[in-house]
Formats: structure tokens, sequence, C-alpha cells
């Protein structure tokens, strides 16, 4: 099952569960985990790397709407 997430600049949204991924579908995604952060593009795709971690996702900076996609991962 796949969902989509808009959010806006400066909103803020957490990944629900580790064993989840997600894809930028249109945008720029600032993505954090663990104190590490990472910047994803349209079309790149991103799975958390620890199950113990937080994963949060915003719309970077000056960089307009982000839409993602929220992937199962079997």
């Amino acid at each position: 099952m796949k969902h989509q997430i808009v959010l806006s600049e400066r909103e803020v949204w957490s990944l629900p569960q580790p064993d989840k991924s997600i894809r930028v579908l249109e945008g720029t995604a600032w993505v954090s985990e663990g104190g590490r952060d990472f910047i994803l593009l349209a079309g790149d795709q991103f799975k958390g790397q620890t199950h113990r971690d937080k994963v949060v996702i915003s719309a970077a900076r000056n960089r307009g709407q982000l839409v993602i996609e929220l992937i199962e991962v079997a």
C-alpha cells in the first residue's frame, strides 16, 4: 500500500515505523535520522538505517511544497 504525504515549508513529519521507506515525488526533502542529515530530490528513495532512531522529514527551505510517498517494505 502507498500513501502520499504533502508538506509545506517548515512542516515536519516523522516516519511512523522503521520498516517503511519514502520516495520523493516532488520537491526537496530534508531527512534527519540519528544525528545525520540527508537531502533527497524528486525520484530519490530513503529507508531508515536503524530501527531505534526516529526519522524526521521536512520540506527543504525555499524549495516549495514537498510530496513524498510512504512505501511499505516487504
